[in-house]
């Protein structure tokens, strides 16, 4: 009876295009310079350097991230800066552009030369801020 059975299932299966083959669970084990080729079956595949290699790719991306966190600080630096320049151009009134300050009393206008300035300041007199 069992085997009449199992001939209709087979039939049926064969009829329908079905593999009666019993499924294998099959492992492959290698390295990534090893490859096993798997003709199409079902297989799980365990690469044995796999850790290695996702260390790598770890390592790559935390120098990475340590680059681009070093970025970060020298834009916030420079952020800084241009925040500090804008708020003593506030401090010292300045009112054109070019301002040359002068020992943080005096303001040169105009002038792009700093010797000039210089000149200026000590043979015109000092014009304050």
């Amino acid at each position: 009876m069992y085997q009449k059975i199992l001939m209709i299932i087979a039939s049926v299966a064969c009829f329908m295009g079905i593999n009666m083959s019993f499924a294998h669970q099959i492992e492959v084990f290698s390295i990534q310079s090893l490859p096993v080729q798997a003709n199409g079956m079902n297989v799980k595949v365990c690469w044995l350097d796999e850790i290695k290699r996702v260390q790598e790719q770890l390592s790559d991306i935390s120098q990475d991230i340590g680059a681009i966190q070093n970025r970060i600080k020298e834009k916030e630096g420079t952020l800084i800066k241009a925040m500090d320049c804008q708020f003593r151009a506030g401090l010292y009134g300045i009112q054109k552009l070019p301002a040359i300050v002068i020992d943080k009393k005096y303001v040169a206008y105009g002038e792009r030369s700093v010797s000039r300035a210089l000149d200026s300041l000590n043979d015109e007199g000092k014009t304050n801020a």
